[in-house]
């Protein structure tokens, strides 16, 4: 290999182990290029447990070179308007905006190993996002704020590039019930495990072909919190057999009251939640123990994927 993106599509290949990365590493050192050494140190630190007194002096040098050496570790990515997470030493997570995004796409994913994207300002430019041949690297894509609606829900459940995806995040929308329908058909996301929906105007018939699909099915985590759902809307997430793999669900804020409480009680399909959140939903104490009853500890408790 003689130039650095066949170095990032040897890492891609193989996201997970470090030889690719330190074989880079060390192309860069030859260079005397600083990256070689972060990816190095990152890698390091990685395989330690934060009590590992080895730790201590590796994360002073990395907060050091992250303080005085930030463009170098950058690279060609140094000259574009991104905010940026790295993983083992390369950047691994960026938040930038849509036009920027689509303009740039290209030297992002020659010269960053991306598993995660955050968008802002898409509006309009959700179309052509959507048909970004590079978003088929990405593991999580987050759309929060952006002001999507049905039509934009479309665009994204037709994309032939989200194959990969296992987080996708579009809180702060306004799908509705159409746009969680245009979701739920689709068959492009064969991977996803957690889905965000909170504060997209969503209300019981958007529920209710949730709880027919087999979108639901792939679910571990599924977050409704902060919509229009009432007790119908989640008697038929109970009732659904498609919710058995869910180990968490939000559904706080959502005007539903003790039936549906009471429907989730009873459910013979959530055997698996770790957690669930009913937070400002319209319970009494006998709908809210019946959840306790069930649940236990996992009653009003949420984990981060």
């Amino acid at each position: 290999m003689h130039a650095e993106p066949d170095f990032i599509a040897a890492i891609n290949a193989q996201p997970a182990a470090d030889a690719p990365r330190l074989a880079f590493a060390a192309w860069l050192d030859q260079r005397g290029d600083v990256r070689g050494e972060f990816i190095r140190l990152q890698c390091e630190l990685a395989g330690l447990t934060e009590d590992d007194p080895r730790a201590v002096p590796l994360h002073l040098r990395e907060e050091t070179l992250l303080h005085t050496r930030r463009p170098d570790l950058l690279g060609p990515l140094a000259a574009l308007p991104v905010d940026v997470r790295f993983d083992r030493g390369l950047v691994g997570s960026v938040t930038l905006a849509g036009r920027t995004f689509l303009d740039h796409a290209a030297t992002l994913f020659a010269h960053a190993c991306l598993r995660e994207v955050c968008l802002k300002e898409v509006g309009a430019l959700l179309p052509a996002l959507a048909q970004i041949s590079q978003l088929a690297r990405l593991e999580r894509l987050w759309l929060t704020f952006n002001n999507i609606d049905a039509a934009g829900a479309r665009f994204l459940a037709e994309s032939p590039h989200l194959g990969k995806l296992t987080t996708l995040n579009l809180g702060h929308n306004r799908l509705g019930n159409e746009g969680v329908a245009a979701l739920v058909s689709s068959t492009a996301v064969p991977a996803l495990r957690h889905l965000w929906l909170a504060v997209n105007d969503i209300g019981d018939p958007g529920v209710q072909a949730f709880a027919r699909s087999p979108l639901l099915g792939q679910l571990e985590t599924l977050r409704l919190n902060g919509n229009c759902i009432a007790d119908p809307g989640v008697q038929a997430l109970a009732d659904s057999h498609h919710a058995a793999k869910l180990v968490g669900l939000h559904l706080g804020k959502n005007p539903f009251g003790d039936p549906g409480a009471t429907a989730l009680a009873h459910s013979p399909h959530l055997k698996g939640l770790r957690w669930l959140v009913v937070k400002k939903a319209n319970l009494t104490e006998r709908g809210e123990q019946a959840l306790r009853n069930r649940f236990g500890s996992a009653f009003n408790r949420e984990m981060l994927v």
